[in-house]
């Protein structure tokens, strides 16, 4: 893995950057289903709703510990443009 980070310092951030693309993706859907949800009963509705706000909850939780990854390791792993 220390090799992999030594050698291609853009496909890491690269990365990080995908992890935070992924997690507000995921957030946008379950905000996205709250929103529009069509529940049988207020039983469903209050299970299916608690287990989309813990889901986007953990979502932006995971974009913020990716945003701070990327922030805090950019001087370690810039990319070299140019020759």
């Amino acid at each position: 893995m220390t090799q992999l980070l030594k050698q291609k310092p853009c496909l890491f951030r690269l990365i990080l950057k995908g992890n935070i693309l992924l997690g507000l993706l995921l957030f946008v859907a379950a905000v996205y289903l709250t929103l529009t949800g069509q529940y049988e009963n207020l039983a469903m509705r209050q299970q299916t709703e608690s287990l989309l706000n813990v889901l986007a909850i953990g979502s932006l939780l995971y974009v913020v510990a990716f945003w701070y990854l990327a922030v805090f390791t950019k001087p370690f792993f810039a990319c070299k443009t140019g020759a």
